[in-house]
């Protein structure tokens, strides 16, 4: 049996439990509603910013062989790879139509959830036991206010006329807006997007991606059926679905195949693609008179078109043409620039008549005249009977060039070169051993000429000078010694080169 206190304070207690729950359910409806509208914002602005294409590693629909598990990743990996450069996405009327609409619903769908929740708030208000009048009628009516806001929003909102059919009013065709493309920062990163579930709008819009493309992958003998989607978060539906036969283990072709059918979704149809490749990288690229940064190395044309294309690099000759390009093409242009030709040089040799070659092609008998392009090569001349002999060819080398064969002495250049390493080090090894004994003679000659000073005795005097004809005929054997190292040193840079 209860005591008299707790009767009393039973109430209290069941009204605060039952306030407390009403506030934790105001504030998830409120939480829920606030989040709501921020996802239709959301994809409000996705309809305005650039149109982020994402790719998902995919999903085997039974289990594959291990040798064909890689292929799950590198398909849209190499995708991926093919797709760094995107064209501008064009939202035609239809597409801007629908999903405005969808967001004008999803908008609604919200404001009456917000409506709906601010009803049971006030409810709750309206039905929470108070030992204070004040406060429960001041909740009341905040819960009251709160209600008529969210059911004129509503309102409003159902007051709104949906967005006009496409082509509606004059019958003409509005000019279709552009706006960029991009790959998801993952995909550029060489990562893949997880495979998400059936309806995955709310996890894209999270991660800022408009169009998601995902497929599985089922094996039927040595190939495998792969089926791909693109589903666009602002419909809320796929935009375009595939269905074809690869090798697991050439991924390439259907890469290829995918990569294009990707770009003609983003640009809203048939899109002409025209790849460049510029040697040298270095090279600066000019189409239709505006200069492209090297990572803008793909042009995308969604009419047909006359491109003007010019390259320029300094040392190099440039090079201008004018190619066309159709919806539906897909081209590649390689732009091989020519070095410039900066004079030339006469290169005789001694013995005359010599074989010359330049970089290891043959270039003729000396003398000969070799145009010199700006860069470095190597320039060698051969002939019966002597050694060949080679020289770097600069831009500097100037009009003549003269190169010296040495007669065959019936020994290879490495065995020349052996024998003058070791010559080499001999001599540096006579002049090592000769060190020690001119150094230990000088420290003798200095104390015993420190011990004739002090005692001016003549056996001092004696030692001091036999002690220093000693180091002075050591000395005189390092030095020789040392000359003898340099020369060998000399024989063996000259053998090497």
């Amino acid at each position: 049996m209860l005591p008299g206190g707790a009767l009393r304070s039973l109430p209290r207690f069941r009204a605060r439990a039952f306030c407390a729950r009403a506030l934790l359910a105001t504030a998830l409806c409120s939480t829920s509603a606030q989040l709501s509208l921020a996802q239709n914002q959301t994809e409000e602005a996705a309809l305005k910013g650039t149109y982020v294409v994402a790719l998902a590693e995919l999903v085997a629909a039974t289990d594959l062989p291990a040798s064909a598990r890689p292929f799950l990743s590198a398909l849209p990996r190499l995708v991926a790879e093919m797709l760094s450069q995107l064209p501008e996405r064009r939202d035609d009327e239809a597409y801007v139509h629908e999903a405005t609409e969808r967001a004008r619903l999803r908008a609604r769908y919200a404001a009456g959830i917000s409506l709906a929740q601010k009803l049971d708030e006030l409810a709750l208000r309206s039905l929470a036991p108070s030992i204070e009048e004040s406060r429960r009628v001041a909740a009341i009516a905040t819960a009251r206010r709160g209600a008529e806001e969210s059911r004129r929003a509503l309102a409003a909102l159902e007051g709104a006329s949906a967005p006009p059919e496409s082509g509606a009013g004059n019958g003409s065709a509005l000019p279709q807006p552009t706006r960029p493309a991009a790959l998801w920062t993952g995909n550029r990163d060489g990562g893949l997007f997880a495979p998400s579930p059936a309806d995955p709008s709310a996890l894209l819009r999270e991660k800022g991606v408009s169009l998601f493309v995902r497929g599985r992958v089922e094996p039927l003998g040595a190939y495998a059926l792969v089926e791909l989607e693109g589903f666009d978060v602002a419909l809320g539906r796929p935009l375009f679905t595939m269905r074809e036969y690869a090798d697991p283990a050439d991924p390439e072709p259907l890469a290829r195949t995918i990569a294009a059918r990707i770009e003609e979704a983003v640009a809203g149809g048939s899109v002409g693609r025209l790849e460049i490749e510029l040697k040298p990288p270095s090279a600066r690229l000019f189409v239709d008179g505006r200069e492209l940064d090297p990572s803008e190395r793909v042009i995308y044309r969604t009419t047909p078109a006359r491109i003007d294309v010019t390259a320029t690099a300094p040392g190099w000759v440039g090079k201008r043409l004018t190619l066309g390009l159709a919806p539906g093409e897909r081209t590649h242009l390689a732009l091989d620039l020519e070095p410039i030709s900066e004079g030339f040089a006469l290169v005789e040799t001694e013995p005359p008549d010599a074989r010359l070659y330049l970089d290891g092609l043959p270039l003729g008998r000396a003398p000969a005249k070799v145009a010199l392009d700006g860069r470095r090569a190597v320039l060698e001349a051969s002939a019966m009977g002597y050694e060949p002999e080679r020289t770097i060819l600069s831009p500097t080398s100037g009009e003549g060039l003269r190169l010296v064969l040495r007669p065959d002495e019936g020994e290879s250049a490495e065995l020349r070169v052996d024998r003058a390493q070791r010559r080499f080090y001999d001599a540096l090894g006579w002049l090592v051993l000769s060190l020690p004994a001119s150094s230990l003679l000088y420290g003798a000659s200095a104390n015993h000429r420190i011990a004739y000073v002090q005692s001016a005795s003549l056996d001092a005097y004696n030692a001091y000078i036999t002690t220093t004809s000693a180091f002075a005929a050591a000395a005189a054997v390092s030095a020789a010694l040392a000359v003898n190292a340099i020369i060998r040193l000399a024989g063996y840079i000259t053998a090497a080169r």
